[in-house]
């Protein structure tokens, strides 16, 4: 893995990005970046170093983790991308939890919402 561009610690927490390649996964090789944005961050991995259509990205907020992919539609006229949703509403043969990539937005009475990890640590008594 190296670095594709040089940054240092004040430039990344300015808000700028700091980009790697050579990163494996699975025995594919992808590029990552790391981008700070107002009121989220990023990462981000693709093939070369178009981020612009990222394979998948985690994305970093204020209510948890979420996850997003890119979905390639070959017999379309542009390719889209997908977020993972949870069910939290009624809906025919779903189940309340489950988990589903889906392009359209979870508008709200539609059944579905993003699906997030809490972000940060918990107390336990265990």
């Amino acid at each position: 893995m190296r670095c594709i561009q040089e940054k240092t610690i004040e430039e990344i927490i300015e808000g700028k990005e700091l980009n790697f390649d050579g990163i494996k996964i699975d025995k594919e090789e992808y590029a990552m970046r790391i981008k700070s944005e107002t009121d989220y961050f990023t990462i981000s991995f693709c093939k070369g170093e178009d981020f612009n259509n990222s394979e998948f990205e985690i994305r970093i907020d204020k209510k948890g983790i979420r996850f997003e992919r890119y979905a390639s539609r070959p017999n379309h006229d542009h390719d889209d991308s997908q977020s993972l949703q949870t069910v939290v509403g009624d809906l025919a043969g779903r189940k309340k939890g489950e988990l589903e990539w889906r392009s359209r937005w979870p508008y709200q009475g539609e059944g579905y919402d993003l699906f997030y990890i809490p972000f940060g640590s918990v107390k336990v008594d265990y």
